[in-house]
């Protein structure tokens, strides 16, 4: 027998106004998520920081072919908010701040939002001294490096079965024997991002 499955979506308000939309961009599903369900006003958001993740989400990388980051998770049984927010954030890598008292998102990466909804460097640096560390408030330890690297996901071009896909180091291996790092990102569906 045939089996029809039926979605009860939403589509998102732009970051850029006008009429609502169907996408997968993590920044216009927040953008809409504290809009409507959470129930924040505008001026709570900080819209350009908003629309620098979503160019960010929107670009390309140097060699792909895919967006950098989809949102592509269907929310098919009850959760709470937190743990909804959560999941859409770690789609980017990213989280949400209060800051001067508006919503903006953050990201692990080397661009930041420039304050006009672009993009621009991170220029910002720490740097430490013995003048300016508390003593002994630092320790160091050698962290074991993994050589085999495997993320799970949802494939979709396998109607969405689980899947993986696996990075490893043969030379470290023989060297060091195997040593696993194994994550699951329920999020992603295509295996050219699981293997960013």
């Amino acid at each position: 027998p045939n089996i029809t499955v039926e979605l009860v979506g939403k589509k998102c308000v732009p970051l850029a106004g006008g009429s609502h939309v169907t996408t997968r961009n993590p920044a216009v599903i927040l953008y809409d998520w504290y809009l409507n369900v959470e129930g924040y006003s505008a001026g709570e958001l900080d819209a350009n920081a908003f629309a620098s993740l979503e160019e960010l989400c929107d670009e390309v990388p140097s060699g792909g072919t895919l967006p950098r980051y989809r949102f592509d998770f269907n929310f098919d049984s009850n959760m709470t908010i937190n743990d909804a927010k959560k999941v859409i954030w770690a789609s980017f890598n990213g989280r949400v701040i209060m800051s001067q008292g508006k919503l903006k998102p953050v990201w692990d990466s080397s661009q930041q939002a420039d304050g006009a909804g672009s993009l621009e460097t991170k220029t910002v640096s720490h740097q430490f001294t013995v003048d300016n560390m508390v003593k002994d408030s630092l320790t160091w330890n050698h962290l074991e490096r993994p050589n085999t690297i495997r993320v799970h996901f949802k494939d979709s071009s396998k109607q969405y079965k689980t899947s993986s896909v696996e990075i490893k180091d043969e030379i470290d291996i023989n060297t060091n024997g195997e040593i696993l790092f194994e994550e699951s990102d329920w999020f992603i569906t295509y295996a050219e991002l699981a293997r960013r």
